[in-house]
């Protein structure tokens, strides 16, 4: 919460999505480099384990929280555009209840640990690995809470900048807890660990150096932690349900002993996560900026807003997926060891169900944003039990291959629901997407996988699509496509 005496000039809407967009770029390209370096320092094994027990340690800090991160993004902003003096009071009591779900969720996973049998734990593999998530997961919870409060009060450029740094950060102390300790899969945890550690201590003196107001114990409301609380639970639900929709198929083959399988499912989504970067950004952005709307009941406005991310999201997701068609062997094969080889296959399994999730990465800010009810949790259930249901029946006959259509098949599932959930709020959602300029502006991108199809040289087919972009680029300009018309105003003619 910043206090009165704040006075920091907050960037636009469009600023700051550029802004994030440019950030969760390098923060794409540091966590693809954290999973290139460490699957080459590890071996197969201890990278299929390193990834089953980081995963778990993150689903662990997402139960933790509590969904508060995602609360005071809420609370906050509605209350400042309502000039509410209560908007100083969200944060102190969002810190006390963290406090202690902490305390509570460190000393509930010990106990877990201690009194599980051995052989469910990846047939022993994952035990060592597992106590060792516990600093990472601590550390993590207070990394997503510290820089949640950087989102809040609309500090988007000092949110990004941390994000990046907890990425860098893991990488620099896990790289060196492999080269000086060793190349296990619990050393390299202790070091992620310790780098996000440090992320958290340089937020705080951020937070104080920005004036924000972290606890004054005056400020403790049992009414406002139940609004926090009532909200953030069944967004915790949100964030539990997402993460067991990508990784359900991995931690299972992880659990089962299946862990170098696990490492290749790990690898394929490692590429399905960059797409995410890609998405997340106006989720981050616009959570606030929709609470705010909403608190003003500016209708009006929130239409215009959401038929231009929709109209974004198509143009965007068709460029992704012909770029990833046409680069994914190459590129995989330049990168990654042999020893990976099979995980194409799964990354190209995964692409036609992030077509339709990535919808609602999209809009999910929206939602949240409007209603109160947990109706996108209700979402993630169907499509976990989609996913559920598809593992166990192709897994036996497939391998990695059945959970690669399982993963898929819940994502395609939440993308469905989630347009026709906009659709009940907002019936012309998609009024700004003209088809005729769509399919104009797709005529370069289809010259590309052409291209891509034909020629057997990367750099002349690098060259092609260099100069093909420029055609794509001049024609979102030429037809005055909204969204890149944003795009250009905020940042490009800067």
């Amino acid at each position: 919460m910043r206090t009165d005496k704040a006075a920091e000039k907050k960037d636009s809407v469009g600023k700051s999505i550029i802004f994030t967009y440019f950030f969760s770029v390098l923060s794409a390209i540091t966590g693809f480099t954290i999973v290139v370096v460490f699957s080459w320092l590890l071996s197969p094994e201890e990278w299929g384990v390193f990834t089953v027990a980081k995963r778990t340690g993150t689903l662990a800090a997402t139960i933790a929280v509590l969904g508060i991160p995602i609360a005071i993004s809420r609370y906050i902003p509605m209350e400042r555009a309502r000039k509410s003096s209560t908007a100083l009071h969200y944060g102190t009591n969002a810190v006390y209840i963290v406090l202690i779900s902490t305390s509570i969720a460190v000393v509930g996973w010990l106990i877990v640990l201690s009194v599980i049998p051995r052989n469910v734990l990846g047939e022993g593999t994952l035990v060592l690995p597992l106590f060792a998530a516990t600093l990472f997961f601590v550390s993590l919870i207070w990394q997503l809470f510290t820089t949640s409060f950087l989102r809040a009060e609309g500090y988007i450029r000092h949110y990004n900048v941390m994000i990046f740094a907890g990425q860098v950060f893991q990488l620099i102390f896990g790289c060196a807890a492999i080269l000086v300790i060793g190349a296990m899969a619990s050393y390299t945890i202790v070091g992620s660990s310790v780098g996000i550690f440090g992320v958290v201590l340089i937020s705080i003196v951020l937070l104080k150096h920005l004036r924000i107001v972290f606890f004054r114990r005056e400020y403790l409301d049992s009414r406002i932690q139940k609004e926090l609380l009532t909200f953030g639970l069944p967004r915790m639900g949100m964030g539990i349900f997402d993460i067991l929709l990508l990784s359900f198929s991995m931690l299972l083959l992880g659990f089962t002993g299946k862990t170098i399988e696990a490492g290749l499912f790990a690898i394929a989504l490692q590429f399905v996560a960059i797409l995410q970067l890609i998405f997340q950004p106006i989720a981050i952005v616009m959570l606030p900026e929709f609470s705010k709307l909403h608190g003003l009941q500016d209708s009006e406005n929130i239409k215009n807003k959401i038929q231009i991310l929709t109209q974004g999201w198509i143009y965007i997701i068709v460029f992704i997926l012909i770029m990833v068609l046409t680069y994914i062997e190459p590129v995989f094969t330049f990168i990654f060891k042999a020893d990976y080889a099979d995980a194409i296959t799964i990354i190209k399994i995964l692409m036609i169900g992030v077509i339709p999730f990535s919808f609602y990465l999209t809009i999910y800010s929206y939602i949240n944003a409007i209603l109160k009810r947990p109706v996108i949790l209700y979402v993630l259930i169907i499509g976990l039990f989609v996913n559920m249901g598809m593992f166990f029946l192709l897994v036996p006959l497939m391998g990695a291959i059945g959970a690669a259509i399982a993963t898929a098949g819940g994502m395609i599932t939440v993308g469905i629901l989630m347009v026709a959930l906009l659709l009940k709020f907002q019936p012309r959602a998609f009024a700004a997407v003209s088809l005729p300029d769509f399919i104009l502006c797709q005529v370069p991108l289809a010259g590309i996988i052409v291209s891509g199809l034909v020629i057997g040289n990367i750099f002349i087919l690098l060259f092609l699509t260099a100069g093909l972009l420029g055609v794509y680029i001049y024609l979102l300009k030429n037809r005055n496509i909204a969204w890149f018309t944003i795009i250009e105003k905020s940042y490009l003619k800067r």
